[in-house]
Parts: structure tokens; sequence; C-alpha cells
């Protein structure tokens, strides 16, 4: 009798040791999305038209673009990257920002931060 004790004890004992742990697990999977809260709010665009954006990315658009940093990226001149020239132009047609993260074409210019493109 005393032996059929000791089991059901140690297998309850195990039973929730093992939820314990799956518990555990399922808070710290959820760590990084539950606490984060997304806002929005609406500004005025280059087009004078209200758009919509996150709170928190507003106006980094030039801190995120790879474009910033290239060689290639001339706005306003002839030999302007194809590829800027072209995501350009839609975002003027569709009143969207649309930084770039990625890039086969990009090569780093060294004197980008000296022409401080936000001037």
């Amino acid at each position: 009798m005393e032996y059929a004790i000791g089991i059901m004890i140690a297998a309850a004992l195990a039973f929730l040791l093992a939820c314990t742990v799956w518990v555990g697990l399922a808070v710290i999977r959820n760590i990084g999305t539950a606490s984060v809260v997304r806002r929005f709010e609406t500004c005025i665009h280059h087009s004078n038209l209200r758009v919509w954006v996150r709170s928190d990315l507003k106006g980094k658009h030039r801190d995120h673009c790879l474009c910033f940093d290239c060689k290639k990226f001339r706005p306003g001149l002839k030999g302007n990257c194809h590829t800027a020239q072209m995501l350009y132009e839609v975002c003027v047609e569709h009143d969207l920002v649309t930084p770039v993260w990625e890039c086969r074409k990009f090569e780093q210019d060294p004197y980008a931060y000296e022409r401080n493109w936000n001037q």
C-alpha cells in the first residue's frame, strides 16, 4: 500500500513539474510579442494628403533606408540609381514611404553622412 502511494506521489510530482516547464516555455516564447503594442497615427504626407504611419517609425525613413548611404543614390540627378528612381516613382504615385533594407547594388558612400540628406 505504501509503495502504491509513493508511486502516485511521484507521478503527481512529475506531472506538476512537466506542467510548470510547459507553462514556463510558453511564457518565454511569448515574451517578445505579448508586450508589444503597435500604435498608429495619421500625418500629412509630402503630397499634402493624410496617411497612416506606425508611431514608432514616423520620421525614421532616412535612418533605416540603405539608399541614403549609397554611392549610386543621386536624387534629382540624371545619374540616380535606377532602382531608387523606380521605387521613388511608385512611392509618389501611391503616397508611400518605403525604406530599403536590402539591395544587391548597394555601394557604401563614406561621404554620405557629410552630404546630410535631411537638409
